[in-house]
């Protein structure tokens, strides 16, 4: 009694658990925090509206209530080449978020990060490519947090050495994978 628990919310599923909260009399505060989509970018040293490759940066969720893409989103929207992109809770959706953007013309050249557990001991980092995110290949996620950064930004940017933990897809300790 008398703890004050914080969820940092941007997506998942924290309107039902407003919701929630409030029905049962608990009141509910919202604090000033950071996001995962942020916290990767500063982890990669990417700038997500780097004036050379973006203009705009767009967080978007990965899976609707049924469980599949969002039928409403702006697919054609997300496939402009100077936006950057993070996918909340994309894991299991990677290959189908990848085929819809390639569907709608984005490049499917354009680089691919993807890190769970974002900002914690046991991130993964991934590299690759749209068009090889799309494949069979594609490594399966190993149950955390997972985001989804796609677009230019995320080319060339400097990898604190330390949160490459191995190439998901080759299985190698130590790599990552090449985009």
């Amino acid at each position: 009694m008398g703890e004050k628990p914080l969820r940092i919310l941007v997506f998942g599923r924290a309107g039902e658990e407003i919701t929630q909260l409030r029905a049962q009399g608990i009141a509910v505060a919202f604090a000033p925090g950071i996001t995962a989509g942020s916290a990767m970018a500063v982890e990669l040293g990417a700038s997500l509206t780097h004036r050379d490759h973006a203009h705009s940066v767009r967080f978007v969720t990965a899976h609707s209530r049924q469980g599949e893409l969002p039928a409403n989103l702006d697919w054609r929207g997300l496939a402009d080449c100077e936006t950057m992109l993070v996918f909340y809770m994309g894991g299991r959706k990677a290959p189908a978020i990848a085929a819809r953007l390639m569907h709608e013309r984005l490049d499917g050249a354009t680089p691919v990060v993807i890190q769970e557990a974002v900002s914690r001991p046991e991130a993964r980092l991934t590299r690759m490519t749209l068009e090889r995110l799309a494949g069979p290949d594609v490594f399966a996620f190993g149950g955390q947090p997972t985001l989804i950064g796609i677009g230019r930004v995320f080319a060339d940017q400097a990898i604190d050495a330390r949160r490459i933990l191995d190439d998901a897809v080759a299985g190698q300790p130590g790599k990552q994978a090449s985009a």
